[in-house]
């Protein structure tokens, strides 16, 4: 029984993600390529702008996968995170008259479309330049994969957390779209390596579980990137402490959720 309500949890989500990512083709005008590149694209701009002041990539790491993987890490990140701030859309409102969808398939939805496309493109990024290199430039594929993963999940755990209390207090919106779109983005590797920190900068950046993942994903790919300070049990602990409390809040709050909904901005 507990199999069969799962599964039904399951195909709603997957039916909400294949809908989602479906309206994403049909607005963009040169459809399911254009959705995949809009990633590549702002790996494009952070790229250009890097070599301009002589960028040549950090020891141990190929300059364009370098860049990459944090900018993919990073806006996967904030995609998911933010994804649920502006509530249910009117468009998809009316999709919660069905006695089986409920916020949370909506919210889990729309994150899997993010890791969908996300996963796509780092596969190409990988893919595209280990033939350009003529050398593989994913060591510990496995690793990498479930680093990814568990950046996700600790993106989904906050955005369900942010999600059911900012639905209480409305300010806490504003402050969680602030921190993951200024702060985090100075904070999480994108343009920087851990290991060229000086010690006392790089101890006080390790509170940010986004970092981590970055570097580890980096390492993973490939192994003589250097990570000092770098924990997987931190990520780790990010990842099931995120999700468990946000699943906790919004288990208590659902009927609230589901009496009011705001469209998104």
């Amino acid at each position: 029984m507990m199999m069969q309500f799962l599964r039904k949890d399951i195909d709603i989500i997957s039916a909400f993600a294949y809908k989602e990512l479906i309206e994403r083709i049909r607005m963009n005008p040169i459809g399911f390529l254009g959705v995949l590149a809009e990633p590549f694209m702002v790996v494009a701009g952070f790229m250009a702008v890097r070599l301009l002041f002589g960028f040549k990539g950090i020891d141990g790491m190929d300059a364009l996968l370098f860049l990459g993987s944090g900018c993919m890490l990073f806006f996967l990140f904030k995609r998911v995170a933010l994804g649920a701030l502006g509530g249910v859309s009117r468009r998809d409102r009316s999709l919660l008259t069905l006695r089986r969808v409920k916020p949370i398939d909506l919210v889990l939805g729309r994150g899997l479309v993010e890791v969908q496309i996300y996963s796509s493109c780092m596969l190409l990024l990988v893919v595209g330049l280990s033939f350009v290199r003529w050398q593989p430039l994913a060591d510990n594929p496995g690793a990498a994969i479930l680093v990814f993963l568990m950046a996700a999940g600790t993106a989904l755990g906050i955005s369900i957390t942010a999600f059911v209390v900012g639905h209480r207090l409305p300010p806490v919106k504003f402050l969680a779209r602030l921190v993951i779109s200024r702060v985090l983005f100075w904070t999480s590797g994108l343009f920087f390596s851990a290991a060229l920190l000086p010690d006392n900068v790089r101890s006080l950046l390790l509170w940010n579980p986004l970092l981590h993942a970055i570097e580890l994903f980096r390492h993973y790919l490939q192994p003589r990137y250097p990570i000092p300070g770098i924990s997987v049990g931190y990520l780790a602990a990010w990842t099931f402490g995120s999700l468990g409390l946000s699943l906790l809040l919004y288990e208590n709050n659902e009927d609230i959720l589901l009496e009011n909904q705001g469209d998104e901005p």
